[in-house]
């Protein structure tokens, strides 16, 4: 017969893991992380833009490295989207802010007249992609 201590304990390692595998932080691993930036409405088809990546830790954002591609029509649809994926691996189960600017006289540096944005993407335990989308609203005109 288990004791009472041993049935408590049993029953809290039991929540524990039940808690950790509901809020995903089982399969949290370090992965090369697409991010696919969706434009709407469909524009700007083969214009780069560029976009640094910032890990959201705690309010702090710790800079991971800049990456580039360029817009291209999305099929059968009305919007564009982007293709960002990350050189190194970075930690899943994490948020990330996306600093893009979309090099509108490609001379590929941020200045008047680009448009820029900073969506926020969550990165799925385990996951190698995620989807943003980014209204022409969200867009900025770099002064």
């Amino acid at each position: 017969m288990m004791s009472r201590t041993g049935a408590c304990a049993a029953i809290g390692v039991a929540l524990v893991s039940l808690f950790l595998t509901a809020c995903d932080l089982v399969n949290a691993t370090k992965e090369r992380v697409t991010f696919d930036i969706v434009f709407e409405p469909q524009t700007r088809i083969g214009i780069i833009v560029y976009a640094d990546i910032i890990e959201n830790t705690g309010g702090s954002g710790t800079y991971i490295e800049r990456v580039s591609g360029t817009i291209k029509p999305f099929p059968n649809s009305t919007h564009s989207d982007v293709q960002l994926t990350t050189i190194q691996k970075v930690d899943t189960n994490v948020g990330y802010f996306i600093e893009l600017y979309i090099d509108m006289n490609g001379n590929g540096s941020r200045d008047t007249n680009d448009l820029s944005s900073r969506p926020y993407a969550e990165v799925r335990p385990g996951f190698s992609w995620t989807e943003v989308h980014c209204f022409e609203t969200d867009l900025t005109l770099v002064p």
